[in-house]
């Protein structure tokens, strides 16, 4: 059986797993409201800065400034 399936390796139960770190999500929340009958979100990559409208249809824009410009947070997104 040991040719079979490879060496027998002693586990020690004293070792506790190593817990992976939770990665950094890419989008965060920067506002969530009702307005009327809608539901909008404003979400923002955290790696880039760029905000963007979600509506509750699944609609997903980016977010113009009123100079028609993307708005951007700067760096680093909390």
């Amino acid at each position: 059986m040991i040719a079979m399936f490879g060496k027998n390796e002693e586990k020690s139960y004293d070792e506790k797993p190593k817990k992976k770190e939770k990665p950094k999500p890419r989008f965060t929340i920067k506002n969530d409201e009702y307005a009327g009958p809608y539901h909008l979100t404003v979400i923002v990559d955290t790696e880039t800065g760029v905000n963007y409208l979600v509506s509750d249809g699944g609609n997903i824009i980016e977010l113009k400034g009123s100079d028609g410009k993307t708005v951007i947070d700067p760096l680093p997104v909390q």
